[in-house]
């Protein structure tokens, strides 16, 4: 279910609360520490500004939303922002007085940082040319979204025991690199119906791995769930073997 109005809106404010404890003195830097990593706040070198972290599940931004970042990007991070090969945006410089008025912003044309770090699921990724792909099953972005969207307020978000990467991929080249995640989902159709194939458990970190097939046929409607099981076991499989590290 797609995350509504209200929601967005509460969780910001609860947001803003705990940002305006932490400036007042009220929350130690320790404890202040998990709260901005889950809404992609990483501090820099000197900790008076910051990096900020923007998702863009499956890269794809309207004309207002890339014309907000612009702005964005203008006001609290002098001008220049990055592309990371993960599809997020990234801004630095960032004054911790303005991270609230740029989340409010973000907001406006449908984006948020919520759990573009910490133990959470990160940006679901996608093939860049979904919809496009002349070879392509079927488009991909709109399942992009749907699993971004499962996850947000999922009780599970922002509690894992490690960071959680889920990338779904179209067609034939993997552009979006799903061995590489800990969930990658292939468009496959099978007998006339869409699904997934799915492979899990790979990784990228200190201690690589190679994904191993969990399903040749997920249907679209059940993906998310299956999503959700596997975040729960493979993270504290990874936990077990890596540590508590943080990104």
């Amino acid at each position: 279910m797609k995350p509504t109005e209200e929601q967005h809106r509460a969780a910001l404010a609860g947001h803003s609360g705990r940002v305006e404890r932490f400036r007042s003195g009220a929350l130690t830097a320790d404890e202040w520490r998990p709260i901005r990593l889950s809404y992609g706040l990483y501090y820099q070198l000197d900790h008076t500004s910051h990096m900020q972290r923007i998702k863009v599940p499956g890269g794809f931004l309207s004309a207002d939303q890339m014309d907000a970042l612009a702005d964005i990007t203008d006001r609290y991070g002098r001008g220049v922002s990055h592309v990371t090969t993960r599809q997020d945006v990234q801004i630095h410089w960032v004054p911790i007085d303005g991270i609230i008025d740029m989340y409010e912003r973000l907001l406006a044309v449908g984006i948020t940082t919520r759990g573009a770090c910490a133990d959470s699921v990160r940006n679901v990724t996608a093939c860049p040319y979904a919809g496009t792909a002349p070879d392509e099953p079927f488009d991909v972005s709109p399942y992009c979204l749907a699993i971004h969207d499962y996850f947000l307020f999922n009780p599970l978000n922002l509690t894992l025991p490690r960071k959680f990467k889920i990338a779904i991929e179209g067609c034939a080249r993997d552009c979006a690199q799903a061995p590489v995640n800990d969930i990658g989902l292939y468009a496959k159709v099978r007998d006339g119906a869409r699904g997934f194939s799915v492979h899990a458990a790979a990784g990228s970190a200190r201690s690589p791995s190679s994904p191993s097939p969990s399903a040749t046929s997920c249907p679209p409607t059940t993906c998310s769930s299956g999503a959700r099981r596997s975040s729960a076991s493979s993270t504290a499989s990874a936990s077990a073997r890596t540590g508590a590290g943080r990104a």
